[in-house]
């Protein structure tokens, strides 16, 4: 069976939905064609940056929430208005790195680590779960499986503005991933995909939705709900290997991707055992790269 295209979603609504979206999403076409014209340590430049002079005017109150959370989480970071600078600077180099995303493999400018292990599971016929991070820019993962050989199928967050969602999928697409839209038919194609076997099926479990950010739990009270419970469910039903996956920035405009080794579920285990498991292996990369993480920003200790 083919892997579907992946094909931009159509603008739906009317003339004045086109109206609402076009100044910002123009512009953001617009930002996105000129930093394709730069050298690629100069786009991570830019981006981190603006990060660093927009995010503290913009997000004054997330920020100084992420400062209590840094404390708390990592007292070894004394020097914390650093940390939230990089923190800041890391999240305007990503949205500026997306525009040189198709650039960095024939460039030899990211390496990947595990993936033997990926490779022997695929030649063995193993379906194959992705658990991915929003650490670092997170993007270069997929792009990165394709490379290799072994595309994704990826379940998303559209953004609000439909002219960045179809620039957003158009990129993604080109680089090899295909779009999953987070409906709710999203686990059932999820589920296909694992069965058919032909992509890898990627779920970045560390989502925020319904105003929390759902894993890692990282001192709050657990959940078995969101993409980090779907992801053991359908591990369990499909019999997939399960790679928790992250990326980590290198000096000169450079990536590693790394796979853990993988874990396998069983039907037998109760869904709470399953997720424990998974969380196991995910706190201590988001602790580790915790300024990195892209929803430091939203993470809220009482929810």
């Amino acid at each position: 069976m083919t892997p579907r295209r992946a094909v931009p979603p159509p603008i739906p609504g009317g003339w004045r939905d086109w109206l609402r979206d076009a100044p910002l999403g123009l512009v953001n076409v617009a930002v996105h064609g000129a930093l394709r014209l730069l050298p690629v340590e100069a786009v991570t430049a830019v981006g981190s940056w603006l990060g660093r002079r927009l995010v503290p005017r913009l997000q004054a109150m997330r920020l100084a929430r992420a400062g209590e959370h840094l404390r708390v989480l990592r007292p070894d970071l004394v020097d914390n208005p650093a940390a939230l600078r990089r923190m800041a600077g890391s999240l305007g180099a990503v949205h500026a790195e997306f525009a040189m995303l198709e650039r960095l493999g024939p460039a030899g400018r990211v390496e990947v680590e595990g993936a033997a292990a990926l490779q022997a599971a695929r030649a063995a016929g193993r379906p194959i779960l992705i658990a991915g991070l929003h650490v670092t820019n997170w993007e270069v993962l997929p792009a990165a499986l394709a490379r290799l050989g072994l595309p994704c199928a990826m379940i998303y967050a559209p953004p609000r503005n439909r002219f960045t969602h179809r620039l957003a999928i158009r990129v993604r697409s080109r680089l090899g991933t295909r779009c999953v839209p987070p409906d709710r038919l999203a686990a059932r194609e999820a589920l296909r995909v694992l069965r058919a076997g032909e992509e890898c099926m990627l779920i970045f479990v560390d989502e925020f939705s319904g105003g929390r950010v759902q894993a890692p739990r990282l001192g709050r009270t657990a959940t078995q709900t969101g993409n980090i419970g779907l992801a053991c469910r359908l591990a369990a039903m499909t019999g997939a290997l399960v790679f928790p996956g992250h990326v980590e920035r290198l000096p000169a405009g450079r990536f590693r991707v790394v796979l853990a080794p993988p874990l396998e579920f069983s039907d037998a285990a109760p869904l709470e055992a399953r997720v424990a498991a998974l969380e196991a292996r995910l706190a201590p990369v988001i602790l580790r790269f915790l300024p990195d993480w892209y929803f430091l920003l939203l993470l809220r200790r009482d929810r």
